[in-house]
This record gives structure tokens, C-alpha cells and sequence, in this order.
């Protein structure tokens, strides 16, 4: 009986614990249809912080230091050279943020 209790308990502390990390992968999608509107600034120590996503999505936490990229990784570097080129052009770009009002990194950058 004691083993079963151990097992159940152990089952359901996994399934909890799955939950909670698919949450911290969840993301939206904003869109922003010219990238040239987007606001930002470079901060020391390689982080750009986007400053105004929710101009573009209700689902984008308010100014100004909710997302961001790092540029001292390989994937931030790709980011921002992505963002820059669709700055210069006034495109459009989809930009992945967080999901569930939360503070974090963009995830990933692209248009589809």
C-alpha cells in the first residue's frame, strides 16, 4: 500500500512538473507589419530591450523592458541582424515572446 501511495505521488509530481515547463515554452506570435516602428534600446552587457510590442499585439506586456534579445549568443545575433534588415525596409516580421503576460526573451524572429 505504502509503495502504491509513493507511485502515485511520484506520477502526479511528474505531471505537474510537465505542465509547469510547457507553460515556460508557450509562446505568441506578435506581428509587427513595419519593423522601422518598432522601438528598442542596447543596453551594456549585448541585450537590446524591445520597447513597445503592445502598440502591436493586446497580448504583449506595456513598455519597456518586458523583451529582449542577447546578443552575446549566436540566435540573438541572427535576431537583430534579421530585425535590422526589416527596419531598413519597412517589413513586416513575426516576433515570439512568452505567452501568458510574462517577461522574457524573444524566442524567434521570422515571416511566413
Amino acid at each position: 500500500m505504502k509503495v502504491k501511495k509513493n507511485t502515485t505521488l511520484a506520477g502526479l509530481l511528474v505531471i505537474l512538473g510537465a505542465l509547469t515547463m510547457r507553460s515556460a515554452w508557450a509562446e505568441i506570435w506578435v506581428y509587427v507589419p513595419d519593423m522601422s516602428q518598432l522601438k528598442y534600446q542596447l543596453y551594456p552587457g549585448g541585450l537590446i530591450y524591445i520597447r513597445n510590442l503592445s502598440d502591436f499585439s493586446s497580448a504583449a506586456l506595456g513598455c519597456c523592458y518586458n523583451y529582449w534579445l542577447d546578443t552575446t549568443t549566436q540566435d540573438g545575433r541572427n535576431s537583430w541582424a534579421t530585425m535590422l534588415s526589416a527596419m531598413a525596409q519597412h517589413s513586416p516580421l513575426y516576433l515570439g515572446i512568452p505567452d501568458g503576460q510574462a517577461q522574457g526573451i524573444v524566442t524567434e524572429v521570422g515571416i511566413w
